[in-house]
């Protein structure tokens, strides 16, 4: 696998206090101002429910690793 050296990557952390309307917000700053492509670790399943919809929205990615609602496969 080849290095790409112009690729750069920046790791942004925050806490969300298991509350989806804090956690929107978050994303929704990360994805507006500061050019996010990729979120993970969304906390818990309603979070997670949540921040699907923007993802979807903004035409981005979200790695959800610990949500364990059937919702997110099925139903959403």
């Amino acid at each position: 696998m080849a290095e790409d050296p112009d690729i750069k990557i920046e790791i942004l952390v925050a806490d969300h206090q298991n509350k989806a309307d804090v956690d929107l917000s978050i994303i929704r700053r990360w994805f507006d101002e500061s050019g996010v492509d990729v979120i993970s670790n969304v906390g818990n399943s309603s979070v997670a429910l949540e921040a699907k919809t923007l993802v979807e929205a903004k035409n981005k990615v979200a790695l959800i690793s610990s949500a364990g609602t059937s919702d997110l496969t099925r139903k959403s």
